[in-house]
């Protein structure tokens, strides 16, 4: 009987006993599908507890794996790998910086087409109005091709990045890569604060320079370079492309 504290600029408040399901598959050999991992975030008086449950080879359960694992399966188009984070690797991200949840407490991811307006209606999750939605914040897509490329480059470090890599949050790189952050104070265009990688002369962002940018590097290896180091086993090509693409169309002058 309890509903979601709306907030336009700050996280928002949900009450004990709100449960977050998200729940993971992958096209297996054949015509089926993988069920893999459900993932589950539960908010308690003291708090938010994370949990794992992985799927058997029946697809007919899924078991708590507080310690994590590694499922090895026949994909549609080969071997893959799915790595299930242990109830330590939740931590890494889930902190009190983000309010330990990432982006369904925060109005401008969850402000997506028709989304906030159904939140708000009686029947829905918001036990407040949030007013004219048009006005309120909002990230770009980042796989929108008609979308600006910088809205889309900044939304997508938004979403993916910014959790860890904002004032006082466990990233250990001063950088913070929230949207509302112009770039000379998001720290992008500064020197490398955790090694080069081998690339000469190098910045985090070299405007008009990809090939000297370590965070695109990052982003499009898995190795101990690699950004994210958890939660991801392959690089997304789509945002190698577009990031590649927004840092050769930045220029110094407009960085600023």
């Amino acid at each position: 009987g309890k509903k979601a504290k709306f907030d336009r600029d700050k996280d928002w408040e949900y009450p004990v006993g709100t449960l977050f399901v998200k729940h993971f598959a992958l096209p297996a050999k054949g015509s089926s599908w993988r069920q893999l991992e459900t993932r589950v975030i539960q908010r308690e008086s003291d708090g938010w507890a994370a949990a794992s449950y992985v799927w058997n080879e029946e697809q007919t359960d899924a078991t708590l794996r507080p310690e994590g694992t590694t499922i090895q399966f026949e994909g549609a188009t080969g071997p893959r790998r799915w790595t299930v984070p242990s109830r330590d690797d939740c931590a890494v991200c889930h902190t009190t910086v983000t309010h330990f949840l990432l982006g369904v407490d925060r109005t401008e991811q969850m402000n997506v087409g028709t989304q906030l307006r159904s939140l708000a209606q009686p029947d829905g999750i918001l036990g407040n109005d949030p007013g004219d939605i048009a006005k309120l914040p909002q990230l770009a897509d980042p796989y929108d091709e008609q979308a600006s490329l910088d809205d889309r480059a900044r939304s997508y470090l938004d979403s993916n990045c910014a959790g860890c890599h904002q004032p006082d949050g466990p990233g250990n790189a001063a950088l913070d890569l929230r949207f509302d952050r112009s770039l000379a104070d998001s720290g992008l265009l500064g020197e490398p604060q955790q090694g080069d990688l081998g690339i000469t002369d190098a910045k985090i962002v070299a405007p008009a320079h990809p090939d000297r940018s370590v965070l695109l590097h990052r982003v499009q290896v898995r190795d101990e370079g690699a950004m994210p180091t958890l939660g991801s086993d392959i690089p997304d090509p789509v945002a190698v492309e577009f990031l590649r693409k927004w840092i050769e169309e930045l220029s110094v002058s407009k960085s600023f």
